[in-house]
This record gives structure tokens, sequence and C-alpha cells, in this order.
């Protein structure tokens, strides 16, 4: 099944109820989580790591009915990454989601099929 991972799956749907929560921690706490190629942003000494609520409605592939879209939430753990050596104006843009909880088991199971995304169900 490794090969549905390099499809491109065009995927349809609506995001509500998003909040963020952003957090300033020791870049030694967010370290682990984080490939050693992609330089933590440090911003005061501080890396930052946010939480993103989100609920998805009618999320589908495109062209499939909107009735036949799924609801589901999800929580994003996601780190700002310096990435300003890759954009033209100098600034940071990047950020890094190394884990999703998701509020589905099927919906983890097929993210785990069609990406290398790390996710897991969870009660949202």
């Amino acid at each position: 099944m490794e090969f549905l991972k390099s499809m491109t799956v065009p995927l349809v749907g609506e995001l509500h109820d998003t909040y963020l929560l952003h957090l300033a921690l020791d870049p030694d706490e967010i370290r682990p989580y984080m490939p050693a190629s992609m330089p933590l942003r440090i911003v005061d000494g501080k890396a930052i790591m946010s939480l993103v609520n989100v609920q998805a409605r009618h999320f589908r592939l495109r062209g499939m009915p909107r009735s036949w879209g799924v609801k589901y939430n999800a929580v994003m753990m996601r780190m700002t990454v310096d990435d300003a050596h890759l954009t033209p104006d100098g600034l940071c843009r990047g950020i890094h989601i190394p884990h999703i909880f998701l509020s589905r088991g099927y919906m983890s199971k097929a993210f785990g099929l069609t990406t290398d995304q790390s996710t897991s169900p969870a009660a949202i």
C-alpha cells in the first residue's frame, strides 16, 4: 500500500471552530519531535509550539457529493521552524506538524495509508 503515499489525492472540505494555543518552550523540550535537518525558530531563547484544535466538516475527495463527506475533530502539534533562508523576503513562515490526534479511528488509518504523517485516534 506504500504506492498510495505517492498519489496526488485532491481533498475538499470545511474547517470550523479553530482554536490555537501557543506555548513558548525550552528548545530542548521540542527537539526530540523534530527532524534533525529542520532548525527550530527561536524567539527570545524559546521555541514556539502550538496546539491547533479544528473541526473538519464535509471532508471528501474532490468531485464527491458534499453529503458523502466526513466530520471529525483534529488536534495538531505544530512547531515553528527557521526557514528564512528559503523565502524571498527572508521571513520565517515554516511549520512542522509532528503529530495529529484524530477523533475518528478510521481517519487515523486513512492518514496512515496515504501519508507519512504521524497520527493516532483520540477522544476529542
